[in-house]
């Protein structure tokens, strides 16, 4: 079976599960759990993935709200926690609601830049989008101002970002990674005296916020799948 099957037949099985579960997104660790049982590597799971942003950019550039959003929902499928996805997904709801005047694009903005802060709690250009559209809101006559700061404020923390991924001296560890779910982790570990059910990963601690969560990213593979991860399972 060839790459772009595995793809298809990834999604495929994305869309069953959430339609199951009655849920828009699934968690990066069933993904991951998806990808591995399916063949799908990450590599191509990333480069799908940035395919679908650039084709859903391209689109945006154009004004095609309704191509952008079907490249980028797709993308969206593949990883929800992806942020440059989220943000881009973001800018597609509120051109949407920009053009047509729907609230339900506005309703879609709003829920993705909520996600942005669930994944990033200090992320500006959703606390920018945010507060743009409240303005609006008391004053709909902004809607027709000139709104390219929104999308320079993205531009900034891209540089951040990229500025991140030149840091050589960030801390490399490994972390434990089960594919059970965390109620069922305590249970496996009694069951089987923490063998069996555990895969070590290196990753690089990219943050830790004090609380006991540290933000890693998995050596080799890429910011697209950077979590938060208990500090407890870092070793």
């Amino acid at each position: 079976m060839n790459e772009e099957n595995n793809i298809d037949d990834f999604v495929k099985k994305v869309l069953e599960i959430q339609e199951e579960n009655k849920t828009s997104k699934l968690s990066h660790k069933d993904l991951h759990a998806i990808a591995q049982e399916l063949g799908v590597s990450i590599e191509t799971l990333e480069a799908e993935i940035k395919k679908h942003q650039q084709r859903g950019e391209g689109f945006l550039k154009f004004n095609n709200i309704d191509d952008a959003l079907k490249a980028l929902e797709h993308a969206y499928t593949l990883n929800p926690e992806n942020l440059d996805t989220l943000k881009m997904l973001s800018k597609a709801h509120f051109l949407g609601w920009k053009q047509n005047k729907e609230t339900t694009f506005k309703t879609k903005v709003l829920e993705k830049a909520e996600e942005i802060l669930d994944l990033d709690t200090s992320n500006d250009f959703a606390f920018a989008i945010i507060s743009h559209i409240k303005k609006i809101d008391k004053n709909p006559a902004l809607i027709n101002q000139d709104d390219s700061f929104l999308w320079s404020s993205t531009a900034k923390e891209n540089k951040q970002n990229e500025e991140k991924e030149e840091l050589k001296d960030l801390d490399k560890v490994k972390v434990k990674y089960s594919n059970q779910s965390s109620k069922k982790i305590e249970k496996a570990k009694y069951e089987e005296g923490g063998k069996g059910k555990y895969n070590d990963y290196e990753v690089i601690i990219l943050e830790n916020n004090g609380k006991g969560k540290c933000k890693i990213r998995y050596v080799g593979w890429g910011n697209t799948w950077d979590e938060w991860v208990n500090e407890k399972d870092i070793h």
